[in-house]
């Protein structure tokens, strides 16, 4: 299965922003192709179960098994009075042993509604003991801003730490970003992005980006990325630091159409040949601007096609209850692509007004309620790629698509 191969490629794209209001999928069902030369075949068929209040109670996941789609895993989530999510739990079912549980999670949450903690933890095969695989821990600013994300993994018994410091512009606005790991008890730096912004909006117009360098003892460029916004159109040029000069690297195209939602994709890569297409995909809708198909293509090097590696086909059948209706309140979402955080704005009232966070199959893999203000989705634990924000109130939605670089 190339799920990996199509993230890692799809998380290079800089650019990709669109909006929709519709009904969304209940069901979808993907087929992959290992290479050029193999046909796209079923990989997988998922379903979403939701409670009367519209959050969603389970997701269920089936795999094909060469002749028909067979049972793997299901979700559950367990939410408190305000409907945050405070817990998950995934159980596998077998012939043998019925079901399982083999993974949860649990989340807390500080008096203003802020993500505190994260903790992950995976039972033992053998022993049957649950282990702790992963802790998150945030702080924020008086305006609600994230100032550092610490995650620690554990494997073996041993753990690994990264972490994440923030700072802000005048405008509230996310200025830098410094990456840490945590190495013989001694914080060491990583990496760190700066935004550059040209104008009031809330766009970043270049990303630099710097690596810290051990035999400087200071950072040291490493690429930037540029971005030209257009009304139907945007395009990413990234130039890498290499020799004291910057060079061409990589570019990426995105196009929209006339209800500003994602048509097309492409990125490329600057070769000795000139610029080669590596990867992209392309989005279908149906006429209430719901999503009908997604197809991601990807260069076969071996010899050199460009191929369907992936297609997604989304139903709207009576799995998880009736369809919603249009979601009235204004709402932008920022940055797009985001690196660490997603904010949500509103300039309506958002009582009730709940987000979930969906990956390109269609696993929810976060949601919570968006507060007053300005609302914050932490996108550290997603790998680098294109997902689906659903915002719901009141039996209303609407879905924004976002990049996690």
């Amino acid at each position: 299965m190339k799920k990996y191969l199509f993230m890692l490629a799809i998380g290079m794209s800089q650019l990709l922003a669109a909006q929709t209001n519709a009904p969304q999928p209940t069901r979808y069902i993907s087929q992959q192709a290992y290479s050029s030369s193999v046909a796209l075949t079923n990989y997988e068929r998922c379903f979403y179960f939701r409670l009367p209040n519209g959050l969603v109670d389970q997701f269920q996941t089936d795999l094909w098994d060469g002749t028909q789609f067979t049972y793997d895993n299901t979700r559950y989530f367990t939410y408190d009075p305000d409907g945050k999510l405070v817990s998950t739990v995934n159980r596998k079912w077998d012939a043998t042993n019925g079901y399982t549980d083999y993974a949860r999670e649990t989340y807390t949450y500080d008096p203003n509604g802020n993500r505190t903690q994260e903790s992950a933890e995976r039972l033992h095969t053998t022993t049957g003991v649950w282990e702790q695989e992963r802790t998150v821990s945030f702080t924020y600013s008086a305006t609600g801003k994230v100032l550092e994300r610490t995650n620690f993994s554990y494997f073996n018994g041993q753990g690994y730490g990264s972490r994440s410091l923030y700072t802000y512009d005048a405008d509230d606005r996310e200025e830098t970003v410094t990456y840490q790991n945590y190495t013989n008890n001694t914080w060491i730096n990583q990496q760190r992005n700066t935004n550059w912004y040209n104008d009031p909006d809330d766009k970043v117009d270049v990303v630099f980006n710097d690596g810290w360098s051990q035999t400087l003892n200071d950072w040291a460029p490493v690429n930037r990325t540029a971005y030209n916004y257009q009304p139907t159109m945007t395009v990413a040029l990234t130039e890498a630091f290499s020799n004291g000069a910057w060079s061409n690297y990589s570019s990426t195209t995105t196009q929209y159409n006339a209800d500003l939602q994602v048509t097309f994709f492409q990125f490329y890569l600057y070769t000795p040949q000139g610029l080669s297409p590596n990867s992209g995909y392309e989005i279908d809708y149906n006429s209430d601007k719901s999503l009908h198909q997604f197809r991601y293509y990807l260069t076969d090097f071996s010899n050199n096609v460009y191929y369907p590696s992936l297609q997604i086909d989304y139903d709207y059948d009576m799995y998880t209850g009736t369809h919603s209706a249009q979601l009235e309140a204004d709402v932008e979402i920022f940055p797009n692509p985001a690196t660490d955080f997603l904010h949500i704005r509103s300039k309506d009232a958002v009582e009730g007004m709940r987000y979930e966070v969906h990956n390109i199959h269609g696993q929810m893999l976060a949601q919570g309620t968006v507060q007053e203000g300005n609302s914050m989705v932490d996108c550290h634990t997603l790998a680098p790629g294109a997902y689906f924000l659903l915002l719901s109130q009141n039996g209303r939605s609407k879905t924004i698509v976002f990049v996690r670089n």
